[in-house]
């Protein structure tokens, strides 16, 4: 059983590669999506406090998700939806397309911080911290999302549906989220910051394991 989710994985992983990679409309509206937000912050702003810095950034990454995670299901058609359904089971389903999420959200993630300190600084007093919350962050973006976009796509790709399910869901994290990464920017990672990154990953295995119980349900309707 667990070989052949392996391999059914596997093998939608490759076709979500495969077609993003002849099409590359979504990875590029994504990016210029991201960079651009980022430059309108750096053209009205030029220099800002640490605290609004870090701020600020978390609130480009956030709407930056929905659209790089929220593609994720919302943009496949019902008779390919149809052709999936009885090809592989829904965990394999779920997992390929959380793993592409997560890949697409940590590049993303990863370039816009390089493009937001080239242009706004980079104030961090533990960059290694830093770069570990923005993993950590993008990861449990992608899996809210990857979740959402999936219930969306059987409302009619709604997505308003999207973001308001998204909200209640999102702000604990983001909260987490700006706090521990708060405390890279003014040296106090101690007890607090371990605190926190022990609440993002369990936050990631709650959103995860949840997603593998109620996906399948959501899959068959």
């Amino acid at each position: 059983m667990q070989i052949n989710l392996f391999r059914e994985t596997w093998t939608l992983l490759k076709k979500e590669a495969v077609l993003e990679w002849r099409t590359k409309n979504s990875i590029q509206a994504i990016l210029i999506y991201a960079l651009s937000t980022v430059f309108v912050c750096y053209w009205a702003l030029h220099t800002t406090e640490p605290p609004v810095w870090n701020a600020l950034f978390w609130v480009i990454m956030v709407f930056s998700s929905i659209n790089a995670a929220a593609k994720s299901f919302m943009q496949e058609n019902q008779a390919r939806q149809l052709y999936l359904f009885t090809m592989a089971s829904p965990q394999a389903m779920f997992i390929s397309k959380l793993i592409f999420s997560s890949v697409i959200m940590v590049v993303l993630t990863l370039c816009s911080i390089f493009l937001y300190s080239l242009l706004l600084g980079f104030p961090v007093i533990y960059p290694d911290k830093y770069l570990l919350c923005l993993v950590m962050g993008a990861l449990n973006l992608s899996a809210i999302f990857t979740l959402l976009s999936a219930i969306a796509s059987r409302a009619g790709n709604n997505m308003t549906l999207l973001s308001i399910l998204g909200l209640p869901l999102v702000l604990p994290v983001i909260f987490i989220l700006i706090r521990f990464s708060a405390s890279t920017l003014m040296g106090a990672v101690l007890m607090s910051g371990s605190r926190d990154l022990i609440a993002l990953a369990m936050l990631y295995i709650i959103i995860v394991g949840t997603s593998l119980l109620v996906f399948p349900y959501i899959w068959r309707d």
